[in-house]
């Protein structure tokens, strides 16, 4: 999935994220299509970490988000 319209002040940019970036996979688990992003969702939805897969201009970065 890629990332695009993140604006100055709001959530994805004070989480790194900028537009273009291409989410992955999320703790692991490819985000191919809607069929795989559902199912990452219905078994991350309580998680308290996650470690997302991101390529940015053909490189691949790794992002650790922990709630609290």
């Amino acid at each position: 999935f890629k990332l695009y319209g993140i604006r100055p002040d709001s959530l994805p940019r004070e989480l790194g994220f900028k537009n273009g970036d291409l989410l992955k996979s999320v703790n692991g688990l490819p985000l191919g299509g809607v069929d795989q992003a559902l199912a990452a969702y219905a078994k991350l939805r309580r998680s308290d970490k996650l470690v997302l897969e991101i390529e940015r201009k053909g490189l691949t970065l790794s992002k650790e988000i922990t709630f609290e």
